[in-house]
């Protein structure tokens, strides 16, 4: 065989296809997460996860992937009552990401009348003294919530509405996209006849959270079509929609 082929092939066989670790030295995570209507914290499990891409020896068989995921935990912890978390971990050397979890479900610690919370790309901020310091994160309860709709002017239209919301997590980025997102996995409809003044949808949220709305008014044909977002109503401790 061609001893630059060779090479090739043996260059391929000895690329790195896991996550490695620098012996001699730990990262510190540290960062608070609180509730704005709470003054103390339950002891949320924490943890901490490196992942890397990696290409797979033998990739260009058509059979094979090109990339796998190799996916580490390397800490542990859980809030204190004021919020705050400190995690030591090992160091990797290769991530791609360093992702915080906040009360993963599956965790044995897990409370299920709070959210997940994802914070991702810890691994771009800035690196001072082995420690990442994560930013301020405000984490509302999960509650049974309710929207109510009524029908004050329209008498003749039927209102079909929709929701979509999200009960179970949030999530942030720190990398390259930046930004708290709030995906909206799950879905309740209803129907409002002409001949019906009021319908309630009840539903788990977290509080204060986004609710998006969008309805159809139709009459022999769509009348009129919205989609947009819904306020949380303190005093009415729900979601109030009147047509």
């Amino acid at each position: 065989m061609n001893r630059t082929v060779f090479t090739f092939f043996l260059g391929l066989l000895l690329i790195s296809c896991e996550l490695t670790y620098e012996d001699n030295r730990r990262l510190l995570l540290r960062g608070n997460i609180n509730d704005p209507e709470e003054s103390t914290m339950p002891d949320l499990p924490v943890e901490v996860y490196a992942s890397g891409h990696f290409i797979t020896p033998l990739f260009f068989f058509p059979f094979v992937n090109g990339t796998k995921e190799d996916v580490d935990l390397i800490g542990a912890s859980k809030l204190y009552p004021d919020g705050t978390y400190k995690i030591v971990t090992i160091s990797p050397e290769n991530e791609s990401n360093i992702l915080v979890i906040v009360n993963r479900q599956g965790n044995e610690d897990y409370k299920n009348d709070w959210p997940s919370l994802f914070i991702s790309g810890a691994n771009y901020l800035p690196l001072e003294d082995s420690t990442y310091d994560l930013p301020q994160v405000e984490l509302d309860k999960i509650i049974q919530t309710k929207l109510t709709i009524t029908r004050q002017t329209n008498l003749t239209d039927t209102l079909y509405f929709n929701i979509n919301y999200n009960s179970s997590y949030k999530e942030l980025d720190l990398g390259e996209a930046k930004g708290l997102y709030h995906p909206l996995p799950e879905y309740s409809s209803t129907i409002l006849d002409p001949d019906e003044d009021e319908a309630v949808i009840t539903f788990k949220n977290i509080k204060s959270g986004t609710v998006r709305a969008s309805y159809q008014l139709v009459n022999k044909g769509i009348v009129d079509e919205k989609i947009f977002e819904m306020e949380f109503d303190q005093e009415q401790n729900g979601y109030e929609f009147k047509f």
